[in-house]
């Protein structure tokens, strides 16, 4: 865990803009998937 937390900071100090762009990336599949997810216990929920 420490080591991540090491590997953040160093990117952050280094690409400030990549980390930013890839945590907007990030965020943005994490939600898709949530809302597919959501989605998919709701048509569940509604063939029963």
């Amino acid at each position: 865990m420490a080591a991540l937390v090491l590997f953040l900071g160093f990117w952050l100090l280094n690409d400030p803009g990549g980390l930013a762009d890839t945590a907007q990336s990030s965020g943005g599949a994490a939600w898709s998937a949530t809302e597919d997810v959501f989605s998919a216990v709701i048509d569940f929920v509604d063939e029963l």
